[in-house]
């Protein structure tokens, strides 16, 4: 199960927490850049839009950097609305 993380722009400013199964986290520690791709899923793009992008982290003394904010800043907006919506179709009443 993935965990969410505090990552920071390359100023140190943060952005935000983004979830990072152990796995990511090890390769990490180890000094390894790991790569997220995202995008909409496509049975919500209706609802949400088509978004996608792509990201890079990294540790360095302890934080985890970004190579682009903007993207870091749409996944966390888009892993929000997905799970806003789901909540909002359990609250639906069965037929």
């Amino acid at each position: 199960m993935a965990e969410l993380f505090d990552v920071h722009e390359a100023t140190g400013a943060l952005i935000g927490g983004i979830p990072i199964s152990p796995q990511d986290l090890a390769t990490l520690h180890r000094g390894e850049t790991v790569t997220i791709q995202f995008h909409t899923p496509k049975m919500l793009r209706e609802e949400l839009g088509a978004h996608n992008g792509v990201f890079e982290i990294m540790e360095l003394d302890g934080k985890l950097l970004v190579t682009n904010p903007d993207a870091v800043k749409e996944y966390i907006e888009l892993q929000e609305a997905i799970g806003k919506l789901k909540n909002a179709q359990s609250d639906r009443p069965v037929r």
